[in-house]
Protein backbone atom coordinates (compact mmCIF):
# COMPACT_ATOMS: atom_id res chain seq x y z
CA UNK A 1 0.00 0.00 0.00
CA UNK A 2 2.78 2.32 1.41
CA UNK A 3 4.53 1.49 -2.60
CA UNK A 4 1.52 2.42 -4.43
CA UNK A 5 1.09 5.51 -2.32
CA UNK A 6 4.07 6.96 -3.00
CA UNK A 7 3.76 5.94 -6.62
CA UNK A 8 0.63 7.62 -6.66
CA UNK A 9 2.05 11.01 -4.84
CA UNK A 10 -1.01 10.07 -2.84
CA UNK A 11 -1.61 9.59 1.17
CA UNK A 12 -1.68 5.86 2.61
CA UNK A 13 -5.08 6.29 4.30
CA UNK A 14 -6.69 7.24 0.31
CA UNK A 15 -4.88 3.76 -0.72
CA UNK A 16 -6.57 2.08 2.31
CA UNK A 17 -10.28 3.43 1.82
CA UNK A 18 -10.15 2.88 -2.13
CA UNK A 19 -8.92 -0.68 -1.72
CA UNK A 20 -12.09 -1.14 0.71
CA UNK A 21 -14.14 0.90 -1.29
CA UNK A 22 -12.53 -2.32 -4.70
CA UNK A 23 -12.82 -5.54 -2.40
CA UNK A 24 -16.66 -5.26 -1.53
CA UNK A 25 -18.82 -6.85 -4.38
CA UNK A 26 -21.53 -4.89 -6.08
CA UNK A 27 -24.38 -4.64 -4.85
CA UNK A 28 -28.14 -4.73 -7.12
CA UNK A 29 -30.21 -1.73 -6.18
CA UNK A 30 -33.17 -3.96 -7.05
CA UNK A 31 -31.91 -5.83 -4.19
CA UNK A 32 -35.08 -5.93 -1.13
CA UNK A 33 -34.00 -4.30 2.30
CA UNK A 34 -35.47 -6.63 4.41
CA UNK A 35 -37.73 -9.24 3.54
CA UNK A 36 -37.97 -10.63 -0.25
CA UNK A 37 -41.38 -8.85 -0.71
CA UNK A 38 -40.21 -5.53 1.32
CA UNK A 39 -38.96 -2.22 -0.54
CA UNK A 40 -36.12 -2.03 -2.88
CA UNK A 41 -32.64 0.00 -2.19
CA UNK A 42 -33.58 2.21 -5.38
CA UNK A 43 -36.53 3.27 -3.96
CA UNK A 44 -34.52 5.35 -1.37
CA UNK A 45 -32.55 6.54 -3.96
CA UNK A 46 -33.88 10.61 -4.20
CA UNK A 47 -35.86 11.89 -7.43
CA UNK A 48 -33.74 14.96 -9.57
CA UNK A 49 -36.88 15.13 -11.62
CA UNK A 50 -39.38 17.30 -11.29
CA UNK A 51 -42.40 16.62 -8.78
CA UNK A 52 -45.86 15.68 -10.61
CA UNK A 53 -46.85 19.18 -9.23
CA UNK A 54 -44.25 20.80 -10.92
CA UNK A 55 -45.13 18.58 -14.03
CA UNK A 56 -48.72 19.96 -13.65
CA UNK A 57 -47.91 23.15 -13.10
CA UNK A 58 -45.58 23.41 -16.14
CA UNK A 59 -48.37 21.80 -18.46
CA UNK A 60 -50.70 24.36 -17.17
CA UNK A 61 -48.40 27.41 -17.33
CA UNK A 62 -47.82 26.25 -21.18
CA UNK A 63 -51.34 26.01 -21.96
CA UNK A 64 -52.30 29.61 -20.51
CA UNK A 65 -49.63 31.03 -22.45
CA UNK A 66 -50.73 29.16 -25.82
CA UNK A 67 -54.37 30.36 -25.01
CA UNK A 68 -53.12 33.89 -24.59
CA UNK A 69 -50.90 33.87 -28.01
CA UNK A 70 -53.98 32.63 -29.70
CA UNK A 71 -56.28 35.20 -28.16
CA UNK A 72 -53.57 38.16 -29.14
CA UNK A 73 -52.64 36.43 -32.94
CA UNK A 74 -56.69 36.58 -33.20
CA UNK A 75 -56.68 40.57 -32.60
CA UNK A 76 -54.55 40.75 -35.53
CA UNK A 77 -55.54 41.55 -39.30
CA UNK A 78 -55.34 39.07 -41.67
CA UNK A 79 -51.57 40.29 -42.63
CA UNK A 80 -50.06 40.34 -39.80
CA UNK A 81 -51.17 36.78 -38.60
CA UNK A 82 -49.26 35.92 -41.40
CA UNK A 83 -46.52 38.06 -41.39
CA UNK A 84 -46.00 36.82 -37.43
CA UNK A 85 -46.56 33.42 -37.86
CA UNK A 86 -44.20 33.13 -41.16
CA UNK A 87 -41.46 34.54 -39.59
CA UNK A 88 -41.09 33.70 -35.99
CA UNK A 89 -43.96 31.03 -35.16
CA UNK A 90 -42.73 28.26 -38.26
CA UNK A 91 -39.82 26.30 -38.22
CA UNK A 92 -38.95 27.31 -41.60
CA UNK A 93 -38.68 31.20 -41.16
CA UNK A 94 -39.52 32.83 -44.42
CA UNK A 95 -37.26 36.28 -45.69
CA UNK A 96 -39.51 39.84 -45.35
CA UNK A 97 -38.74 39.96 -49.23
CA UNK A 98 -40.04 36.75 -49.68
CA UNK A 99 -43.22 38.02 -47.94
CA UNK A 100 -43.28 41.37 -49.67
CA UNK A 101 -43.09 39.62 -52.87
CA UNK A 102 -46.13 36.93 -51.94
CA UNK A 103 -47.77 39.92 -50.23
CA UNK A 104 -47.30 42.44 -53.17
CA UNK A 105 -45.58 44.82 -50.91
CA UNK A 106 -42.04 45.93 -50.37
CA UNK A 107 -40.01 44.09 -47.76
CA UNK A 108 -39.79 47.50 -46.45
CA UNK A 109 -43.41 47.48 -45.85
CA UNK A 110 -43.21 44.06 -44.14
CA UNK A 111 -40.59 44.78 -41.60
CA UNK A 112 -43.09 47.82 -40.54
CA UNK A 113 -45.67 45.54 -40.27
CA UNK A 114 -43.95 43.50 -38.54
CA UNK A 115 -43.02 45.69 -36.18
CA UNK A 116 -46.55 46.74 -35.73
CA UNK A 117 -47.61 43.25 -35.15
CA UNK A 118 -45.03 42.22 -31.97
CA UNK A 119 -46.39 45.78 -30.83
CA UNK A 120 -49.89 44.47 -30.48
CA UNK A 121 -48.99 41.18 -29.50
CA UNK A 122 -46.45 42.30 -27.07
CA UNK A 123 -49.21 44.43 -25.70
CA UNK A 124 -51.90 41.99 -25.16
CA UNK A 125 -49.34 39.72 -23.71
CA UNK A 126 -48.05 41.66 -21.41
CA UNK A 127 -52.03 42.08 -20.09
CA UNK A 128 -52.53 38.85 -19.76
CA UNK A 129 -48.98 38.74 -17.51
CA UNK A 130 -50.20 41.08 -16.13
CA UNK A 131 -53.77 39.81 -14.20
CA UNK A 132 -51.71 36.24 -13.90
CA UNK A 133 -49.48 38.23 -11.59
CA UNK A 134 -52.31 39.87 -10.03
CA UNK A 135 -54.04 36.57 -8.77
CA UNK A 136 -50.46 35.88 -6.77
CA UNK A 137 -50.63 38.76 -4.94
Amino acid sequence: RQKIARKLKTRLSDVTDMEMRLSGGDQSLNRPIGDPEGDEWQELLPDSGPTPEEVVTVMKDSESRSAWLNEALSRLDGREQKIITDRHLNEDVVTLEDLGKELGISKERVRQIEVRAMDKLRSSLTVHRDDAVAMFH
